[in-house]
């Protein structure tokens, strides 16, 4: 079959363009695979950010924890002190529920809140207390209060006397509260922030209170595409605090 000139100019004018045209899609590509990476980055930041302000909230409350350790009236578990002591360190931070302390065999001893129900609490049936009664620092998981009935993050710190522990002193994180500060922070209008502990239970949820979606606990940090408790699909990064 002959061509005629309009199909031969029609020809040409193809392969002109084509690459041009392969060119424009291979390089839309790519502008569009560098925003997704820009965006992944971005957001991987921000969760270390968030991981980075949970862990100076945890630290504070262990530098404080730490001194009052040392004090001698609660070295001697002198209970009246030790509350006078308490109830003004308690003011530091409106995140603190209370600051109290507790003797080897689980009993209350020391309480900032001043209410003489603390006396009739034993905390031997508490995980954060069995852990703290090992003589190191420790962050425990999600627990309820036995007093406040609300979620609360403990911060424990031991008490020596002569290289004999003595105590366990701690600071019960409230929940709630650390909620509102980082939805104030971070919480853009369709942001969700999800804290969970180290067995996988969530502290809490920004924007569904209590849900969370599939993160592999095994991994330090990473970013995906998933299907929120609100069925609608969103950019999740995470990453571990310091503390686990």
């Amino acid at each position: 079959m002959k061509l005629t000139m309009f199909h031969k100019f029609l020809i040409l004018i193809t392969l002109i363009i084509l690459p041009f045209i392969i060119y424009s899609l291979i390089h839309y590509r790519s502008m569009v695979e560098e925003k997704e990476l820009h965006f992944y980055e971005d957001n991987l930041r921000l969760s270390k950010r968030i991981a980075d302000d949970i862990d100076s909230t945890i630290l504070r409350a262990l530098s404080l924890l730490r001194a009052l350790s040392l004090h001698p009236s609660v070295v001697s578990l002198n209970s009246t002190e030790c509350d006078r002591l308490a109830g003004l360190l308690l003011k530091e931070d409106p995140l603190y529920l209370n600051i109290l302390g507790a003797q080897m065999d689980g009993w209350n001893f020391c309480s900032g809140v001043p209410d003489p129900e603390f006396r009739r609490l034993n905390y031997m049936d508490k995980e954060w207390f069995r852990e703290g009664a090992k003589g190191k620092p420790y962050v425990g998981n999600l627990h309820i209060s036995k007093y406040f009935k609300r979620p609360a993050l403990m911060v424990t710190m031991p008490v020596f006397k002569e290289k004999r522990q003595v105590a366990v002193l701690g600071i019960p994180l409230n929940i709630e509260t650390l909620s509102r500060r980082l939805k104030e922070t971070y919480g853009l209008p369709d942001r969700e922030v999800i804290v969970l502990d180290r067995i996988g239970e969530v502290i809490l949820n920004t924007k569904n209170p209590g849900r969370t979606v599939g993160i592999d606990l095994t991994r330090k940090e990473g970013t995906f595409l998933a299907k929120g408790p609100d069925r609608v699909e969103r950019l999740y990064s995470f990453t571990t605090t310091r503390h686990g």
